[in-house]
């Protein structure tokens, strides 16, 4: 479990996750317009489907640290330690 403490401590002032750290916003397939040709998700900022777009979905935990703040989901991706 987070505490209080841990979110503080990588939270921003203004609630928001900072991209400069690796924080961004997790992209949901219900957050994209359906393509006009075959009526799967696209991804806006990729122009690609959502099922090969590079954003990070929800159900990454292999590929991407999550932590949900004020209701809105990050992600960070992990980083392998040598």
């Amino acid at each position: 479990m987070t505490t209080k403490y841990e979110v503080e401590e990588w939270l921003p002032e203004d609630g928001f996750a900072d991209e400069d750290d690796g924080w961004v916003l997790v992209k949901f397939a219900s957050d994209c317009q359906s393509c006009n040709m075959c009526d799967e998700p696209l991804c806006a900022e990729c122009g690609v489907h959502y099922a090969d777009c590079s954003c990070p979905g929800p159900h990454q935990e292999d590929e991407y640290k999550y932590k949900e703040i004020n209701g809105i989901l990050y992600a960070r991706k992990l980083v392998e330690e040598d």
